[in-house]
């Protein structure tokens, strides 16, 4: 099993930290629990902006502007879009980055499988299981 390289961090910019309890009270909040590969991701991307704006799935461009913010309080709240959004989203499903064009990027926490949410026609499409769509978003090469 392939893990991302330590200094994946490196492609994030402005991140900010995550407070302690966050994750922990996020998944109470859900009632659901988020895998140790997506908390990791969140602990050094929240609320950053990739460095790499644009990856291709299949024959496909997608652009990637940055993470939300999953602390609990602050500005661009992981919870204010899951409410904002809820009407587009399977109960397993949460919102945890967007494209700036008014597309989301879903995680679906029963498959861990990253999906893309458009909104403007209101489809959904399944990217890669998480761990291969972190490596396609943090790694070049």
């Amino acid at each position: 099993m392939e893990t991302i390289p330590a200094n994946s961090e490196l492609n994030w910019e402005f991140v900010e930290p995550l407070n302690e309890n966050a994750l922990s009270g996020l998944e109470d909040q859900l009632k659901m629990g988020l895998s140790d590969a997506f908390k990791d991701f969140v602990k050094r991307s929240n609320y950053g902006f990739s460095q790499w704006r644009s990856f291709v799935v299949g024959n496909k461009s997608y652009t990637f502007k940055h993470v939300l913010n999953f602390n609990l309080e602050g500005k661009g709240l992981f919870v204010d879009f899951m409410q904002s959004l809820k009407e587009w989203l399977e109960p397993e499903e949460i919102i945890f980055a967007n494209d700036g064009y008014g597309g989301y990027y879903l995680l679906n926490t029963a498959t861990d499988v990253v999906l893309f949410l458009d909104t403007d026609d209101g489809s959904k499409h399944a990217l890669l299981h998480l761990k291969m769509f972190l490596k396609k978003l943090e790694s070049r090469g």
